[in-house]
């Protein structure tokens, strides 16, 4: 099942910790879907089913080659809210995906307090899940196959909506700017959380991804820059954080 909403609490702590203590935050302190969620995600091409947009996308993750990243995303245009027990499926196919972990959500799920929207997703509003996919093969990559099918159901009664997601996933540099802006946030998160779902990614594959989505973002979407300006910001801290570099 996939979560259909989260808070924001975590992102202001990350950036009260940078901008004015100057200083890495407590890495349990730090939730990868709240840092995501910060910014609002919108895409006009999603499919759509009474007024809430469901869309989905697939890359080729820079920099673990044998894995691919997985986009989706929930945006609600309707006047009313989506509550929280819409069923939104993720239907991974065996034969092609090996393994598979969902970015974030640690612990205890979402939160009630401290920022997350207990009732729902509310009108204007989307939110964003990142999925790490380790593919069965690497012919899988590079050939077309439906790997999963994400379903969204609003009620118990009435038709739902199914989006394929099919091989192969695109390049990182070709992903949308909502793709590029979404992993370059949680990975900040999962490298700020010491993660060790992380692999081989540093602060230093961090500053690419965030230059990337960074100079692809709208001008006019400041609080998209700004989160992903301060992404590049505390990224000097991470060189004077002993703890951080023993990881």
């Amino acid at each position: 099942v996939v979560p259909i909403v989260s808070g924001t609490a975590s992102y202001h702590l990350v950036e009260r910790f940078v901008r004015n203590e100057r200083r890495l935050p407590p890495r349990n302190s730090v939730r990868v879907e709240e840092l995501i969620n910060r910014v609002s995600y919108i895409d006009e091409g999603d499919a759509d089913l009474d007024g809430v947009k469901l869309g989905v996308e697939i890359v080729r993750c820079p920099w673990d080659r044998e894995l691919a990243l997985m986009g989706v995303l929930l945006h609600n245009d309707s006047k009313g809210m989506v509550a929280r027990g819409a069923n939104l499926q993720v239907e991974l196919d065996p034969d092609f995906i090996r393994s598979y972990r969902l970015m974030g959500y640690a612990g205890q799920g979402v939160r009630v307090k401290g920022g997350t929207a207990s009732g729902g997703l509310a009108p204007g509003h989307s939110n964003y899940v990142l999925y790490q996919l380790r593919m069965s093969s690497h012919e899988v990559f590079e050939s077309n196959h439906v790997v999963t099918r994400v379903q969204l159901r609003l009620g118990t009664e009435g038709p739902g909506l199914v989006v394929p997601v099919t091989t192969p996933a695109r390049e990182w540099k070709v992903a949308s700017n909502n793709l590029q802006t979404a992993v370059a946030l949680g990975c900040w998160g999962m490298v700020l959380r010491q993660s060790p779902f992380g692999g081989t990614l540093t602060h230093q594959h961090i500053r690419n991804l965030a230059e990337d989505a960074l100079r692809g973002s709208e001008a006019s979407d400041l609080k998209r820059r700004e989160a992903l300006q301060l992404i590049l910001d505390s990224l000097v801290l991470f060189e004077i954080d002993p703890e951080i570099n023993e990881r």
